[in-house]
């Protein structure tokens, strides 16, 4: 597959249902997650969180928001403390080098956003949340 090639299949609830890209195939449907060969185990809380930014991606979605929108989805006890500990789980998942993030990006001011592998080259900045 070329590396710039990012598939997206959306469902008939316009939800992201399967993503694919060199590094990653994400199985929202299926609930099966992986980078290459490797098969990743993530708690249902970050599935739904990866499947809000991957839906995202290339766009800052503040941290209040990702809580809202995990509270709507049934996640009732989720805060800042609860997303920036999910955050973390995810990033030790899913980044080669979780200290300089590719992927799942921190963005300066309080946000988050999916980068496609365009990610930082330099070390984390700023409040996480």
């Amino acid at each position: 597959m070329n590396k710039s090639m990012i598939v997206g299949k959306e469902g008939r609830n316009g939800r992201l249902q399967v993503y694919q890209s060199r590094e990653f195939y994400f199985s929202f449907k299926r609930m099966e997650f992986s980078r290459g060969d490797r098969r990743l185990e993530l708690s249902a809380a970050e599935q739904k969180l990866l499947q809000l930014l991957v839906e995202n991606r290339g766009r800052t979605l503040s941290g209040e928001e990702l809580v809202a929108d995990l509270r709507a989805a049934g996640y009732a006890y989720v805060d800042g403390a609860v997303l920036l500990t999910a955050m973390r789980a995810l990033r030790d998942k899913l980044e080669e080098n979780p200290e300089l993030p590719c992927y799942l990006l921190s963005i300066s001011g309080g946000g988050y956003t999916w980068a496609d592998g365009r990610g930082r080259t330099e070390g984390p900045k700023g409040p996480e949340f």
